[in-house]
């Protein structure tokens, strides 16, 4: 259950971005939301350089300012019916954010991206990408000027017939369910370049489309068995596979997941790996980066996570 969302913000309009859509969360999933603003840190000269160096510490005056933008942001009409909280933890910003979210329990952490290069090409700010990779709870991106909509009305939910890309449904049907939305469950099927048992390297095609065929039946059999536990749930879903995209699988799912219209994008991470570091796989490292709609990162826990 979401009780807690977590929205870091800087004091920039590209953070506040995506206020609108943690607070339309927030509220469809009865959760306070915890605003967090971390004080500017005092900075030091570094010896022999012409360099600063931030200090883990922030004057009185940084953290009255920190507090007084929290309070005008909480006091925005969009956040008028929520139970709003507001903190300043102390720098540096990453570890300061990670303290309020063990602080207030955070079960999401909702923030913004950096926005778009001159190629359209999403790009993970530094603070947003450590943030993804290393909190202990589930998080959202949303693109720099995203447009969120007046409703969240469609979840698009890749599978790839593993028990960790599944370890994500239970998250979708809860918050659909929330939300009165409906899931999109889709597969961009694997085909093989070659098949077993070929003893020259692209001797012969003619077993392309059969292989084809049966992965896509495989994929369709896989996603209506899916779909039906959660409708079993009182979940409204459709399945359907789809093709691969010019840009891979990740290229697939968001082209899937435009032409569905969904409103958000939910999948799972690859879990903790020996170092304790959550550990981006990388189609879901390359949705983050592309995607022009809300990405959902579940955060795996114990077996499904690979955790001993």
């Amino acid at each position: 259950m979401i009780k807690n969302v977590l929205l870091p913000l800087d004091g920039s309009p590209l953070a506040e971005g995506a206020l609108p859509f943690a607070s339309r969360l927030a509220r469809g999933l009865g959760a306070t939301l915890n605003l967090v603003r971390v004080p500017d840190a005092i900075v030091a000269p570094t010896p022999g350089m012409e360099a600063v160096t931030p200090l883990a510490l922030c004057s009185p005056e940084a953290r009255a300012d920190a507090e007084d933008y929290l309070e005008r942001v909480a006091a925005q009409a969009l956040l008028a019916d929520l139970d709003v909280k507001r903190l300043t933890p102390d720098p540096p910003v990453v570890a300061g954010v990670m303290e309020a979210a063990q602080q207030c329990d955070a079960d999401l952490l909702v923030m913004t991206s950096h926005g778009y290069s001159g190629l359209k090409r999403f790009i993970l700010g530094s603070v947003t990408d450590e943030l993804v990779r290393h909190a202990a709870c589930d998080v959202v991106v949303v693109p720099a000027g995203n447009h969120a909509k007046p409703a969240i009305s469609r979840i698009a939910v890749p599978l790839d017939g593993s028990a960790l890309s599944e370890a994500g449904l239970a998250r979708a049907a809860q918050v659909a369910l929330a939300l009165g939305a409906s899931l999109h469950l889709l597969q961009i099927p694997q085909v093989p370049i070659q098949p077993v048992g070929h003893a020259v390297p692209g001797a012969g095609l003619d077993w392309v489309p059969e292989l084809v065929e049966e992965a896509t039946r495989e994929a369709q059999a896989y996603l209506d068995a899916k779909a039906a536990e959660l409708r079993a749930q009182g979940v409204t879903v459709t399945a359907q596979q789809e093709a691969l995209g010019i840009d891979g699988v990740a290229g697939g799912i968001l082209d899937a997941a435009r032409e569905r219209q969904a409103d958000l994008l939910l999948l799972t991470s690859h879990g903790r790996g020996g170092l304790r570091r959550l550990v981006l796989g990388s189609v879901t490292d390359a949705l983050l980066r592309k995607a022009e709609l809300p990405v959902w990162v579940v955060r795996p826990h114990g077996e499904e996570a690979g955790e001993p």
